[in-house]
Formats: structure tokens, C-alpha cells, sequence
């Protein structure tokens, strides 16, 4: 009996043929080949990751006509269509269908993604591929995004080719790993006679099934486990798994660090953010062209775009400085609170506050009637301060500020402070007033000191 030898040619080869091949782009792959990549657990979590960044943030319409924006928000950009508006990088070219319907008085716009393969650029102007006629597309029909189009990449830079190979490679070797496994990976019977080999082989065949084997003390039965090690499937699998997250998240710091590193996290999370960034300006483009859109074909000429709005901008750094200046003794006007800060509303009565929470308030006897008592009933005790700051803001040189500033002087550096954004720029602004620097420096220097010595003394 002759043997006959498989003989693979080299084309045939996986890893020939995926690498032996011409630039592929995102036309070229298949709604099958690209519902696999949308299958695959690592894309999964890459892509929802770079896509929950942006969707944690709040876009806000700028509008006169509160019917607009709610229909904005709640029936034409509402979320689905923002996810799809943020996988333009997966595209390169990423194309929606404007379907317009008359409601309350004015034509609204219904967003539909379309397969960017109908489309195709003809000297800069999208045209729809009409079953290979390309044809001209109606203004206000369409809109659509590009990810880093450049002259190579007029149809921009799609990530879809970049994770074809990576996720092709990943599924066949792991089926391959499958199939071996369930052929190969499971213990080997081996039976040793010098009797009759088919009885024991019936034997050791009906033990495997659950029963029992009798055999003689000169037979033997041992199980021989596969010693092919797992590690190479590991290795490779990680690293194509290492290499989607890393296209999609532009790195991936599980893979690439060994160890912890602060700096390299920072790194990273620096680069997530900038791709953030900008996906979220392909989402407000795309968002305000459909809003010229709307305004051009409603003849509508009130203000109405798109704009980012930070969740839980407070504005820290203005708060504080505006705070600083409060405690210096000047007041904040409610005009500039409202108008800086978005607050809403009006403002309550402080002092009527004050006086209801002392109502309620347990009566408790101020500390100084005790130091007034205790020095009554001990005329000959030495009445001094309990430390230095006690006796600094005890002293007449506490409040020097008020006596060092007159009215005229309040005024201007209110007027001054308000408009200034730095120590320098207010320096130089009172100096451009007419005030002498000296003393300028001086009065500045005992504000800043009364500030420390009073926070220190109320802690």
C-alpha cells in the first residue's frame, strides 16, 4: 500500500495570501466581512469605549424657539443617530439622507444612514451611484462627514481595512484552535496485551462510556495527554486582540506597559482624548449642517446651532478668584453671577437668611462673654491673645485696609478686578489710573496678608 503526500502550495496558505495582497479599502469589503469585524468582542469593546467618551457629553442647542430645540433633541439627534454619527472613523466617508416632513409649522429633517458605497466624489461634489450612473443629489438632501480625507484619501481614512486582516487572522486561526482541540486535545487510551487485543480493546472502549474494565495483572491501560502547548495560540490571539484595540483607541495600554506607569497612562489617555476631540467636531459639523439646512429651506433667520456643553463646568478657577475678591470686601454685582455663571433664578435675602437660622438656632454664649467673665472674676490675670494670629486679628492693624481705601479707590478696583484675568494685568490697569505703585503694592500686600490671617483665624 503506497502513501500519498499532501502538498499545500504556497499560495494556499493563510498568512501568504493575507499578506501577498493589494491595499484594500473599505469598498472592497463586503456587509458580510464587515458584520464579522462588528462581531468581534475586542472591536466591541474598543469601539464602545472610543464612542462613550462623546456620548457622556451634552450638545446644546442655541435657539429663540423653544418647540425647535426640543424636537432637535428628542426626535431627529437623538441617540442612535449620535452613535452613527461617531463611527465616521470606521468609514473614511460617512453619508446621511435628509427626509423632510411638515410639523408645527415647519419642515424637519429625519436622518438616515446610507452605505457609503452608493456614493462617490466627481471634482470635490458628492454624487449618488444610481446603478452606475452617478447622478447629482438635491440640495438639502444630504449630508455627510469625512475622517482625515486628505488628497491620497479623498474619501478619508477608514479603519475598517486597518481591522480587516487583524479580526480575519484572529477568527481563522481560532477556528483552526477549535478544530484541532476537538480532534486532538483529548486524552489518548492506550491498552497493553500480550492476549487478545480486540477483547481488550472492547474493554477499554465500554470504560469509556462509564463502565468498568477487568483485565489481567499482565495488561496495562494508561491515558496519554496531548503535550502541545496552548501558549503560541495564546500569544497570537492577544496580540491581533492588542492590535484592534490599539487602531481604534489609537493604543492600548494593557498591552503595551509592563507594569504600572503614571506617565504612560497619562500618555494614553491624553491620545484617547484627542480622538475624542475629534470625533466630536465631525459630530457638531455634521450636526450644524443639518441646521443651515433646516434654516435655509424654513427661511428661518433667528439664531439656531450647535454648540458643546461641559457637564459640570463650574468654573472652578473663575469661582475662586471671584471668590477672593468677595472677601476683599467687594461685592459682585447679580447681573455678572448670572451672566458668568448660567444661574438662573433669583437671588434670596441673606440677611433675612441669617436671621431665621439664628431663630432657630440653639442659643449658645459668644466665647468672648466668657473671656469678659473669667476677667472679671480675675481682675489680676494677664488678659493676652491665645496666639500670634489671635493677636494680629485683635489688633487695630487688622482692618487697616478700610481706613487705607477710600471710596473713589473701591470703586476702581472693583471696576478694574472685575475685567482683569491675571495679578498682572490688574496691576497694571490700577497703575494706568493714576495710582502710585508704592502704595499700590502696599495695599495689595496687606489685603492679600488680611486674607491669609482672617482664613487662618475662622479655620
Amino acid at each position: 500500500m503506497s502513501k500519498k503526500l499532501l502538498v499545500l502550495n504556497q499560495q494556499d496558505v493563510l498568512i501568504k495570501k493575507l499578506f501577498s495582497s493589494s491595499f484594500l479599502t473599505s469598498y472592497k469589503i463586503s456587509l458580510s466581512e464587515q458584520m464579522e469585524i462588528y462581531k468581534d468582542l475586542a472591536f466591541t469593546q474598543a469601539n464602545t469605549s472610543r464612542k462613550s467618551i462623546n456620548k457622556a457629553k451634552s450638545i446644546r442647542f442655541v435657539c429663540d424657539d423653544e418647540r425647535i430645540i426640543a424636537r432637535f433633541e428628542s426626535k431627529i439627534f437623538y441617540a442612535d443617530i449620535i452613535s452613527q454619527i461617531l463611527e465616521t472613523y470606521l468609514f473614511g466617508l460617512n453619508v446621511f439622507e435628509l427626509n423632510w416632513s411638515f410639523k408645527d409649522g415647519f419642515f424637519y429633517p429625519e436622518l438616515i444612514q446610507r452605505d457609503f458605497r452608493d456614493f462617490a466624489f466627481v471634482n470635490n461634489e458628492l454624487k449618488f451611484n444610481n446603478g452606475g450612473d452617478l447622478v447629482d443629489i438635491p440640495k438639502g438632501k444630504v449630508v455627510y462627514a469625512l475622517y482625515e480625507s486628505s488628497a491620497f484619501l479623498p474619501y478619508g481614512d477608514a479603519l475598517l481595512p486597518k481591522l480587516y486582516w487583524a479580526v480575519k487572522l484572529k477568527h481563522a486561526s481560532t477556528k483552526f484552535w477549535a478544530a484541532f482541540q476537538e480532534k486532538f486535545g483529548s486524552p489518548w487510551v492506550i491498552a497493553k496485551t500480550n492476549a487478545n487485543p480486540d477483547e481488550l480493546a472492547v474493554e477499554t472502549h465500554a470504560m469509556l462510556s462509564g463502565d468498568t474494565a477487568v483485565i489481567d495483572v499482565d495488561e496495562e491501560i494508561s491515558l496519554i495527554q496531548p503535550t502541545s502547548t496552548q501558549s503560541d495560540f495564546h500569544n497570537l490571539v492577544n496580540f491581533l486582540d492588542n492590535c484592534i484595540r490599539s487602531v481604534i483607541l489609537g493604543g492600548n495600554l494593557s498591552s503595551q506597559v509592563d507594569g504600572g506607569s503614571f506617565a504612560a497612562a497619562e500618555t494614553h489617555n491624553a491620545v484617547r482624548q484627542d480622538l475624542a476631540n475629534a470625533d466630536l467636531n465631525l459630530l457638531l459639523f455634521v450636526i450644524n449642517k443639518v441646521l443651515e439646512h433646516f434654516k435655509e429651506i424654513n427661511n428661518y433667520t433667528g439664531e439656531l446651532y450647535a454648540e458643546l456643553e461641559p457637564i459640570n463646568d463650574i468654573k472652578s478657577e473663575l469661582a475662586q478668584r471671584d471668590s477672593i475678591i468677595y472677601n476683599m470686601g467687594f461685592d459682585l454685582s447679580e447681573e455678572y453671577i448670572k451672566e458668568t455663571y448660567g444661574v438662573d433664578g433669583v437671588k434670596r435675602d441673606m440677611n433675612l437668611m441669617y436671621a431665621n437660622n439664628q431663630s432657630t438656632q440653639t442659643k449658645f454664649t459668644p466665647l468672648q462673654d466668657d473671656c469678659n467673665t473669667i476677667s472679671k472674676a480675675f481682675p489680676n490675670a494677664i488678659n493676652k491673645p491665645l496666639d500670634d494670629i489671635d493677636a494680629i486679628t485683635l489688633s487695630n492693624d487688622f482692618n487697616k485696609i478700610n481706613d487705607e481705601l477710600d471710596k473713589d479707590l473701591q470703586e476702581q478696583f472693583l471696576k478694574v478686578l472685575e475685567n482683569s484675568n491675571s495679578y498682572e494685568d490688574a496691576m497694571n490697569k490700577l497703575l494706568n489710573q493714576g495710582i502710585k505703585q508704592d502704595k499700590l503694592e502696599n495695599i495689595m500686600a496687606q489685603v492679600l496678608t488680611n486674607i491669609s490671617l482672617k482664613g487662618l483665624s475662622d479655620e
